[in-house]
């Protein structure tokens, strides 16, 4: 089984990138290095093109910012879930991130997410989130409810710490419904979460919604194969047909 190995680690975790980004004084860097090295010669001999959508490994996640402009807007927490296949793993990753003192959260971002400044008093540094964050990704397909949002995120964040970006393999639910159900437009979380009866908690949290998408891209991926697409290649490549693609 491929297990989605092959998309991320070939550029998001180059030569150049494993110096600016986990050589930071951290005593187990060498072997970190080695073990990444391990990863970047495995993962080229990958593709996950013509894989089954059921034999991949997915990592679902959403952020929670300070508003919708990556320009001057910021992270605040990442969450994201684990799939192989369409079986949800307990594996999940989570985390707040440490803002400085001038940086404003909303009270409107406070009433919707439930993040006040004192709980991203100990939370880590944008460096060592993002670190812990692409260490959990590993070579995974990325999965993402309105992907553009946090990817843009991410990519602005990586640029500022490394002049890096994400080079995963994201697929959009809200565009692969749209291509799925023939829709004319693409398909809000809620009325996903709402088609599919997905029990609601933790809505508008980054960990919560994480798990809410994973349980809705479990089903959507049967739904995918019903409508004829059973590779991530087939998929895709109906999205560009389409006019849909985004990733």
């Amino acid at each position: 089984m491929n297990g989605g190995r092959g998309f991320a680690w070939r550029q998001i975790l180059s030569e150049s990138g494993l110096g600016r980004l986990f050589l930071s004084g951290d005593p187990t860097s060498l072997q970190m290095q080695a073990v990444l090295k391990h990863m970047i010669a495995d993962a080229r001999r990958q593709n996950v093109w013509d894989t089954s959508l059921d034999m991949i490994r997915y990592a679902v996640f959403d952020t929670e910012t300070t508003g919708l402009d990556p320009i001057r807007d910021h992270l605040l927490s990442i969450g994201c879930v684990e799939m192989i296949g369409n079986e949800i793993k307990d594996t999940q990753f989570e985390t707040f991130i440490k803002v400085g003192d001038d940086i404003l959260i909303p009270h409107d971002i406070t009433e919707l997410t439930g993040i006040h400044r004192y709980m991203l008093k100990d939370a880590p540094p944008l460096n060592d989130a993002l670190r812990s964050f692409l260490s959990f990704l590993g070579d995974a397909v990325l999965v993402a409810h309105h992907a553009r949002h946090d990817v843009r995120f991410l990519n602005k964040a990586l640029h500022h710490c490394c002049n890096m970006k994400i080079e995963h393999r994201v697929l959009d639910t809200a565009v692969i419904a749209q291509v799925v159900y023939e829709s004319e437009r693409p398909w809000t979380l809620d009325m996903l979460i709402q088609h599919y009866k997905v029990k609601v908690t933790d809505r508008h949290t980054a960990i919560g919604d994480a798990r809410l998408l994973a349980n809705v891209w479990q089903l959507l991926i049967k739904d995918c194969f019903l409508a004829g697409y059973d590779t991530i290649g087939s998929l895709l490549e109906q999205m560009v047909i389409s006019g849909n693609a985004s990733s």
